[in-house]
């Protein structure tokens, strides 16, 4: 019986490790819009889909959240919920789950074969996975006085501009192009106008940090009354999703020099709705997953659990071994 290989040689350390470089905690972190834009300063463990569900570990919370959105995204209105909060701590994987839901509906039924979304495809009961529409809305990527755009793209000044163009381009920006000009949050049919019609999801990240700049310049109410429209016209249909993340461990941060906290400030309960699924990523069944992930280097597509069989056939051959000659194992 050949003998136990070192863990070294089951597992390879990432390259920094075996090098004895100091880690960049950069790759720790995800920027959702910096994913959509495509730059290059996004590891492809993240940019990339096959490899970001590769590297991924589906805990309970995460499988019932990316279940929900694709259930809600296919029409079914049945044990699901239009409008999630991520109420978690900083690093507790909000961001990570948003960058969950945006692979899965930019991708479709391309997703069927990444790992782990079959799981979420029985969960969801479920045969498909809509291809949506997608925006995205990152507080710290949005500048409250220039906006967005230039050049070759019309500047947009507002954050629903900035959702309709991601949703519709020039057509659905059209649609509240006034809204934008005159900062004033679009409602009803002016809303339904730049919303495209089949599945939709906006994913929402980092909001407090554009309501306490955007308080200077009277852009905080607005915005409210958008996050306010968006949840009533996504209940309102089956097919849109919207998604916003406001970390609980802010609740009671100061804005700017206002002594309010932030509950007050931006609570979520009535600008959201009474119905809102607030999605909570516990640090004790993420966090131990997140550091093995990130600590060795795994070939995409192979099955992690066959890594760690082979070792343990052989120490079992090995204690078989030793009871047949009577040996003593340390």
């Amino acid at each position: 019986m050949p003998p136990l290989k070192p863990w070294y040689q089951v597992v390879t350390p990432r390259e920094d490790l075996r090098e004895n470089r100091p880690m960049d905690a950069s790759e720790f972190a995800v920027h959702l819009d910096h994913i959509r834009e495509g730059r290059e300063n996004v590891s492809k463990d993240y940019s990339d889909p096959v490899r970001f569900f590769d590297r991924t570990y589906l805990t309970e919370s995460l499988l019932d959240l990316c279940a929900q959105v694709v259930r809600r995204l296919s029409g079914v209105q049945v044990e699901t919920s239009a409008v999630y909060n991520m109420a978690t701590q900083f690093g507790g994987g909000k961001t990570h789950a948003l960058t969950t839901t945006y692979h899965l509906a930019r991708h479709g039924d391309k997703a069927k074969s990444w790992k782990g979304v079959e799981r979420i495809l029985g969960k969801a009961d479920v045969t498909h996975i809509p291809k949506a529409h997608v925006a995205v809305f990152v507080g710290t990527e949005f500048d409250v006085i220039q906006g967005r755009g230039g050049g070759d793209e019309p500047v947009r000044k507002t954050p629903w501009g900035e959702i309709a163009w991601q949703l519709g381009g020039e057509k659905a920006l059209a649609a509240v192009a006034e809204h934008d000009r005159q900062g004033l949050a679009p409602a009803g049919d002016a809303l339904r106008a730049m919303l495209p019609s089949g599945p939709t999801l906006i994913l929402m990240d980092e909001l407090l940090n554009y309501v306490s700049r955007g308080r200077k310049v009277g852009m905080r109410d607005q915005f409210f009354n958008l996050l306010q429209n968006l949840s009533e016209e996504a209940r309102a249909r089956k097919n849109l999703v919207l998604c916003v993340s406001i970390p609980a461990s802010e609740l009671h941060f100061k804005v700017m020099e206002d002594p309010l906290p932030v509950k007050e400030v931006l609570p979520p309960n009535s600008i959201l709705g009474r119905d809102i699924e607030f999605v909570c990523f516990h640090s004790q069944e993420r966090l131990p997953v997140g550091i093995t992930q990130h600590l060795d280097e795994r070939p995409v597509g192979i099955d992690h659990f066959s890594i760690g069989s082979g070792p343990i056939k052989a120490y079992g051959h090995t204690v078989k071994e030793a009871v047949v000659a009577r040996l003593t194992l340390p």
